[in-house]
This record gives structure tokens, sequence and C-alpha cells, in this order.
């Protein structure tokens, strides 16, 4: 089943796993300025590396030191962001625990190199340890070489490779005296930083590699090495559905691809290089998946298991939304807004529900928009409802809902983010003064209905995939994680009147796009929360996170936004008691039976269509600019 090379004595595998490793700078070096070629060994490493982490490094960790790793591993991602000012350059220190853990990971490495049984288990993992090196030395190369030049690269390649030729000679010895649960924790640490410095390091540009230049504090995304964007703050999420600060009829499409940086590729597919070197980095991990299989816990599904058949079961109701999500954009007129003016408070957080409920805006791209209805004068109950029910009740949301949550929960979804965004309208509009208002936005002629017709589409099939589609991805890769690792039983343990504050609170901070956070959702109803719990994380997650909380306290002051906070907490935690009372044994969806049923054409063919959207989508912004709608939403400014 494999070739003879990965059978040969252990000089030899060690050989070729140095000869792996060092072939990727010498990759990087054939490129030279062929700018489809740098762009498609990024891609291929970002989509490597990421995977590997969270599909085999991240899943090993939390298997063997429990859910503290989840902590230390997250811990590793954003501590450099609560290092800044203390540090003088936090995220250098995290590139130097990063490297330090991959010298540990290499000498692991190494020592599975030297197990003397060649069976075929062990034969799937020499293939492993041999695949994973050629992403690894070109991520050691594109991370070390701007800052410390080519013999500083070169350096820390052959320090990785020392660590693995000292694994095979002693790692053994080495690792039977060490403790598997403290190896666990710092593998979890090192696949956070691991995580921060991928993400957050530039990409490189054609021809980089031949200028001497180093670029100390500025990678080459505009990002200095305190994750600010020097372009501004609207790429990182204040704008996301292309709304001006003028109105909602404004649907700029801004151009995805200034976010790279100077001498940025322009064209409608200018990344088409970067969506090569990805797939072909998720072809890596689909080998590795089948050499290195993460083992679930009993009677649970595997990982790839699991996220096909979310993602065939979502894949209609998506495909339904960005189209309607098109049409809507196509023919709704926002203009005139004097009814929501009318009535009295009550009826005013009415009419700001309805007003934003078809509206496909995610919780970072409400902000700016909220702002402009607010200086365009809105009334404060109609604003504050449109924010809050906005984000939560978006039609890719409502649709996704169904087969995934059922329609008892869907239903219960709409009615309480309704409440909670009235309760949220009624409270806060105390602590809301009216703000001055912004300049007069100038009216043109609204086009033909062919014209509006294409645009909304191209938004819907366009411009929304960018922006909502990596969401979905994380959310069914994090529940194609939780289904294999968690255990059902310790959810099952803790009562309904914990869970339901405890999730509550959970999604109060950060944030989490509703339709992404549906699959996530789903498998936690499957593996014992309530729905009551689960009802109040869908409300506090999409409505309230640190940059909403930042924003609404630079227009109304801190008392709003700590009273917009404990509204939506309070009445997300009232609303998941009523809803365990209402329909406390709701079954969840029927996951295993599901995954063993075959599938429906429908499904296969949305699937194809959501797959094909997504590539295009990775071509208009490149990998590195799908990842962004994530860095940028979660990095509060």
């Amino acid at each position: 089943m494999f070739p003879p090379l990965f059978c040969g004595s252990a000089v030899e595998l060690l050989l070729i796993s140095v000869l792996a490793l060092f072939a990727g700078p010498a990759l990087v070096a054939l490129a030279g300025r062929v700018r489809p070629v740098v762009q498609a060994l990024d891609g291929f490493v970002l989509a490597a590396l990421i995977g590997l982490v969270l599909l085999h490094i991240l899943p090993h960790a939390i298997v063997h030191g429990g859910w503290w790793a989840v902590g230390l591993a997250a811990a590793g991602l954003f501590a450099p962001y609560a290092l800044e000012g203390r540090l003088a350059n936090p995220h250098g220190a995290v590139l130097a625990l990063a490297l330090a853990g991959l010298a540990v990971h290499a000498f692991t490495d190494g020592a599975a190199l030297a197990l003397d049984d060649h069976g075929h288990g062990h034969t799937r993992l020499i293939v492993g340890v041999i695949l994973h090196r050629l992403p690894l030395g070109m991520f050691l190369w594109f991370a070390v070489r701007p800052t410390r030049g080519v013999g500083g690269a070169l350096g820390i390649v052959a320090l990785i490779a020392a660590a693995t030729a000292a694994g095979q000679g002693v790692g053994h010895a080495v690792l039977a005296e060490a403790s598997e649960h403290a190896l666990a924790l710092f593998e979890a640490l090192v696949a956070g930083s691991l995580l921060h410095v991928v993400l957050h390091h530039g990409a490189p540009e054609a021809g980089d590699h031949d200028h001497g230049h180093h670029h100390h504090g500025h990678d080459h995304h505009g990002h200095d090495h305190h994750g600010h964007d020097h372009h501004g703050h609207d790429h990182h999420g204040h704008d996301h559905h292309g709304h001006d600060h003028h109105g909602p009829d404004h649907h700029d499409h801004h151009d995805h691809h200034d976010h790279h940086g100077h001498e940025a590729p322009t064209g409608r597919l200018a990344y088409w290089g970067g969506a090569v070197g990805a797939l072909a980095g998720v072809g890596l991990l689909w080998a590795l998946s089948h050499v290195h299989q993460l083992n679930p816990e009993v009677g649970e599904l595997d990982a790839a298991s699991t996220f096909v058949t979310l993602a065939l079961e979502s894949a209609p109701a998506l495909i339904l939304a960005f189209v309607g999500a098109g049409l809507l954009q196509a023919f709704l007129d926002p203009a005139g807004m004097g009814w929501l003016q009318r009535g009295g408070p009550l009826g005013q957080a009415g009419k700001g529900i309805a007003f934003g409920l078809p509206l496909p805006v995610c919780s970072c791209g409400v902000l700016p928009l909220y702002e402009s209805l607010s200086r365009s004068g809105m009334p404060a109950a109609a604003a504050l409802a449109f924010l809050v029910a906005t984000p939560e009740l978006g039609l890719d949301a409502i649709l996704i809902s169904l087969p995934l949550l059922g329609q008892e929960m869907t239903v219960a979804r709409l009615v309480a983010a309704a409440i909670t965004a009235l309760a949220a309208a009624l409270v806060v509009r105390h602590f809301v003064a009216p703000l001055p208002p912004a300049a007069a936005a100038t009216s043109a002629a609204r086009p033909p209905v062919s014209e509006r017709l294409r645009q909304g589409l191209a938004f819907g099939l366009g411009e929304l995939v960018d922006h909502t589609l990596p969401w979905v991805l994380v959310g069914l890769a994090v529940a194609a994680l939780v289904e294999p690792t968690l255990d059902g039983r310790w959810l099952g343990s803790l009562s309904g009147w914990v869970q339901v504050p405890l999730f509550a609170l959970a999604g109060a901070p950060v944030y989490v796009c509703a339709s992404g956070a549906t699959p996530f959702v789903a498998v936690l109803l499957h593996k014992g929360i309530s729905p009551g719990a689960a009802i109040a994380f869908l409300l506090t997650g999409p409505a309230t996170n640190a940059t909403t909380f930042g924003v609404l306290g630079r227009l109304h002051g801190r008392k709003a936004a700590v009273a917009f906070a404990v509204t939506v907490t309070l009445a997300a935690t009232g609303l998941g008691y009523l809803t365990n009372a209402a329909i406390g044994d709701h079954a969840p969806m029927p996951l295993h039976d599901v995954a063993d049923a075959a599938a429906d054409p429908l499904q296969v063919i949305s699937l194809a269509a959501l797959a094909a959207l997504f590539l295009a989508s990775l071509m208009r912004q490149g990998p590195r600019g799908v990842i962004r709608q994530i860095t940028a939403a979660v990095h509060t400014h």
C-alpha cells in the first residue's frame, strides 16, 4: 500500500524527513518572482498548517490533556493582544514559543521514525511524519526570513532537523520519563501560538526572497506587529457587507484585494494561485487523515463524517439563503424611513426588528449601519432593536436552523431573538442620547429592475458568500471536532439551571456569526446540551461581543454599553429557562442516523454548488482574505 521508501531503515527515514523539510525553502526559492506560484505556496502553507493544528495537533492534545488544553490553546492564540503595551514585541515572543514548540514536535517526530515495528500502523505514522514536513519547511522560511534573513531562516530549519535527529536517537528514553498529560498541555499551548503566527504573519511577496531588506514590525498585509491595519478599520469587519455610513442602500463592493498591502493583484480572480495552493493543502490534509486518524469517543462519529453530514444538511438552505438575500438586496427599498419614527417606543422597536429582519448583515457589519441610522434620525428604540435583531435573524441563519435544529428550535430562536431585541431597545434607550446628524448623502436614481437583479444576485452569490461562508466553515469545523472529542456525559451531568447562564455568558464576549454557530449548536444538542442553553448561546453570541460594546461605549458612553450587555445576557438567560420549560424534551437532529443514510441528490448538488461558490470566493480574495473574515471580526479594535 505504501512505497518502499517509507519502509527503509531509521537512518534512511531520517534523511527523507530532513530532505522534505529543506524542500520547502527550496520550492520558495524556485518560485522566484512568479506571483501566482508564490501565492500558491502561501495558500498551501496556510491550509496545511491550520488544518494540521485543528485536525491533528489540538484534538490529540484535548484527548490526552483534557479540556484544559482548549484554554491553553486560546492563551497561545490571544495572549499577544493582552501583552500589547507590556512587551516590546509580544508577537515576536509568540513566534519564539511556536518555534520552540515545533522543535519539541520535531523531537517526537524523530522518536516515531525510530520505532522498530514496521507494521501497517507504523508505516502510516511515518507517512504522516514525512508529509507534513514540506509545509513546515515553507512556514519556517516565510515566518523567519523577513526579520532574520536567509541565514537565520536556514539556521532555524537546520535546528528543527537537528531536533528530529535527536528525537530519533534518544526520543524514546526521554518521552518515557515525561508525563503524557503535561506534554499534551504543552502541545495545546504551542498549537495556539502556532495558529497566531500563521494567521497574523504577512504573506510573502513575489520575489521577496531576492531582496535584502527586512520588514521590522510590518508584514505584507499592512498589519504591524500589534495587529492594526494601516488601511483603516473598514476591512476588519466594520463594513462587512458593503454598507457605508450613509445608509443601508449603499452596498459598495469594497475591494478585497487592497487588504494585501502594496502591489496587490487586481482583477476578479486575482488570487487563483492562492486558491490552487489552498486546494493542494486540503489534499495533503485528506492524505494525512488516512494515515493519522483521531480516534473518536466510543459510539461517536469521526470528524470527517460529522463535517460532511452537517455540510450536506446545510447546503440547500445556504444556497437558498444566498439567492434570497440577493433578491432582497435587489428589490428592498430602504429609502424613506419616516414610518420608523411614528408610534411609541414599543412600536418603534417592533418596526426596527421588521426593518432589519430580511437584511443579511452580520454582527460586525451591523455596527456602522447602526451608527448611520442613528445619525440619520432613526429613534433610539428602533435603532437598538435593529442592532440586536438583524444579526440574529438573518435569512441565512433562519434557513440553516430548520434542517440542523428542527422546526421547534427555529421558532423558539425567532421568538426569543425578537423578545431580546425589544427588551434591549426599551431598556437601553434610556441611556442613549441623540447623535449629531451626519452629512446628508446624495440620492441617486434607482437603476432598472434588470440591473438591480444583476447587482443583487452578484451581492448574494459574491460578496455575501465572501463574508458568510468562512464563518459557516468554521462552525462546521468546530462541530466536527466536538463530536469525536467531547464526551456527552459531561454535558448531560450539568443541570439545565447551570447550562443556560453558562452558555449565555460564554457567548457574550466573543464574536459568533449566527449561521456559523448553528452547526456547532446542533452538535451540542446532540451531545446533551439543553434547548434553553442552546437558545441562550444563539442569542448572546451574534448580538454581543467586545467590538459591539466598544462601539456603543464610543457612541453613547459606558453606561449604555454596560446596560446593553446586561440586558441582552439577562434576557437570553430568562428566555433560555422559558425554552427549557416549553420544549425541554426536544429531540436533537439524529446525527448518527443521518450520517448513515444515503445523501439526497438535492443535497449533493447544493453542496457542489456551494463548493464552487467558495472556490470562486477563494480566487477573488485569496486564502488570507478568507481567513481575515474571521480574524478581523474577533480582533478587538
